[in-house]
């Protein structure tokens, strides 16, 4: 009796680990109750079977941490300053969940990785399918008007039907449809057919938002699973050539891609105030210019959005003054806060992340993805994205944490 109990409490473990991948179409607040339950059965389990604690695996899992320690640390400092209470609060589970996860690595049975990205992606599959329904039913989509200003009232409608920012819908969209393409041919013959209709609907809501960061990942992203996965050169210039003819067909009929790459021309001829390009520039350099002045030791997360604020009014920027944008760059966002090291110390998680899964298709998507759109997004400045870049971070050093005990087992038993 106690040991069915027991099997039923790490099936539940494990379908609260699955649970988490949801994110893309659950509710924040459910999936940190998942989080919390998962955290709860996992120390549960650990105290109860008590594996070996290796440092020297764990130490991977921690990388995750350091570059987020100066948040503690100001927070220590200014306890009483909301915006670091706010900072800290958003940063919390890369305190909590790197531990969680390393001794969920640790524990029988292993957790399965293709379970998670398949999770994940029918997620994402869902939320395309509600969200696409919604718009056409509720939203003026087949209004010139709708996409004019870079889509803006079309993006806006998107926001309120999906529930996600453009932004993390294209990151999620575009990471899921690039593994489905890399493995479609493993497919069932049953299932190719659902993935097919998932990944069309994925596909279009991603152009039609016209989020230019996620096109550009997917675009790249298509080109380099191309190059792995067909060998005959012929057939992969035809390929190239055809993609080439179909983007280009596709921006002269969807209104909200043709007005992005409107952009490209009027940013060095007419200089249009609503040019989404010349608004980046602005936030970019403002944001140099004030990691520039500290790029030592940075001015605080509690002051960061102040200054660049200032920066705005300064130069009249008033569209930014009102909606406080951010740096838009998560390198530079964690260098104005605390300064280069703390940068350095990233860089050094993203490495090491690298050198594990380089050779791994779906974890190279997933970094690649990551670290592209961090150069047009602070990422890890919204409870998504840190879902996002976390969890899968965790997820995909679990086959290394998994083989070394395996091959300790193996060790011991000889």
């Amino acid at each position: 009796m106690i040991l069915v109990k027991k099997e039923n409490i790490e099936k539940l473990r494990q379908i609260l680990f699955l649970a988490l991948f949801t994110f893309p179409v659950m509710p924040i607040k459910f999936i940190n109750i998942f989080f919390i339950c998962f955290a709860v059965l996992t120390l549960f389990f650990y105290w109860k079977e008590k594996p070996k604690f290796n440092f020297s695996v764990f130490k991977m899992y921690a990388l995750f941490i350091l570059p987020f320690v100066p948040y503690l640390i100001e927070f220590l400092l200014y306890s009483n300053n909301q915006v670091i209470r706010f900072e800290l609060e958003k940063k919390l589970l890369f305190f909590v969940a790197p531990v969680i996860f390393y001794l969920s690595a640790c524990l029988s049975p292993k957790l399965e990785i293709k379970h998670a990205v398949n999770c994940f992606i029918s997620s994402v599959a869902i939320l395309s399918f509600i969200t696409v329904l919604n718009l056409l039913f509720w939203g003026n989509v087949f209004s010139e008007a709708t996409y004019q200003n870079g889509a803006f009232e079309f993006r806006k409608s998107f926001e309120e039907m999906s529930g996600q920012h453009p932004i993390y819908y294209g990151l999620f969209s575009t990471t899921a449809s690039l593994w489905i393409i890399y493995y479609f041919d493993k497919y069932s013959k049953n299932l190719k057919w659902l993935l097919g209709v998932s990944l069309f609907f994925m596909l279009l809501l991603n152009v039609v938002i016209a989020s230019k960061m996620p096109l550009i990942i997917l675009i790249l992203g298509l080109i380099w699973v191309a190059y792995k996965k067909i060998d005959n050169k012929k057939k992969l210039a035809l390929i190239y050539l055809s993609s080439l003819v179909l983007i280009i067909g596709t921006s002269l009929v969807i209104p909200s891609l043709r007005n992005r790459l409107l952009e490209i021309p009027n940013y060095f001829y007419n200089q249009n105030p609503n040019n989404t390009l010349i608004e980046r520039s602005i936030i970019f350099k403002c944001s140099q210019s004030i990691f520039i002045q500290d790029f030592l030791t940075g001015i605080g997360a509690r002051n960061t959005q102040g200054l660049i604020d200032y920066c705005y009014i300064w130069i009249k920027f008033y569209k930014g003054l009102n909606a406080h944008f951010n740096s838009h760059n998560q390198f530079l966002t964690l260098g104005i806060n605390y300064g280069i090291g703390v940068i350095i110390l990233f860089l050094g998680l993203l490495t090491m992340l690298y050198r594990k899964i380089k050779n791994f298709p779906i974890g190279f998507i997933f970094l690649c993805s990551s670290v592209l759109v961090m150069f047009t997004e602070s990422i890890l400045e919204r409870q998504m994205g840190i879902y996002y870049f976390l969890f899968f971070g965790l997820l995909f050093l679990l086959p290394f944490q998994n083989k070394y005990t395996t091959n300790a087992n193996t060790t011991k038993a000889k």
